[in-house]
């Protein structure tokens, strides 16, 4: 709402309008599928605190357990988890910072391209401190482990919900014929 009412209001305004009366179920129905992926990707971590436990030797980096089938039978073997330590950690968590990216990756780009159709330059310096975010996010995690990564990890949340609120901002304006 700030970009919108303390931007170039009347431009926005009038691109809004451009889009048709009908665009607003396609902004609406982007504001809901970019819902959808975040909630999604937060959803497991209702059962990873019961799973994974934080602190020194935490295993935050693992999306999965994986258990040892043995041909015998049920045996008592340890669960397979990835490395955390030396070099090999350091790969499987600059991986697991990409993964995390592809996870969430497909809502972004469906609000960049929507968002982006009104508010062209607030969502290209937008995009600009998300594509920074991402990398400070991969970098800190790899080097540094869990808990490094959050100033990554809050920065492209922080930008993602903005794009996103953008794209409900126009569905809300093209709805209410509301204009800034």
């Amino acid at each position: 709402w700030a970009i919108a009412h303390f931007g170039s209001s009347v431009q926005y305004t009038s691109r809004i309008q451009a889009l048709g009366d009908d665009a607003g179920y396609l902004y609406a129905g982007a504001f809901v599928f970019s819902f959808m992926v975040g909630f999604l990707n937060k959803f497991p971590m209702v059962y990873k605190s019961q799973v994974i436990k934080s602190g020194p030797g935490s295993l935050n980096s693992n999306m999965q357990i994986f258990k040892v089938l043995s041909p015998a039978g049920p045996q008592l073997l340890p669960y397979i988890v990835l490395e955390e330590d030396g070099t090999v950690g350091e790969y499987n968590r600059a991986n697991r910072s990409l993964f995390h990216f592809n996870e969430n990756v497909a809502s972004i780009i469906v609000n960049i391209v929507l968002a982006g159709r009104v508010f062209a330059f607030p969502v290209f310096i937008l995009i600009c401190f998300f594509c920074l975010a991402r990398v400070l996010h991969q970098i800190m995690y790899a080097e540094g482990g869990y808990g490094k990564h959050m100033l990554g990890f809050l920065m492209s949340q922080l930008v993602d919900s903005i794009i996103e609120g953008l794209v409900l901002v126009i569905a809300i304006a093209i709805f209410s014929g509301w204009a800034f």
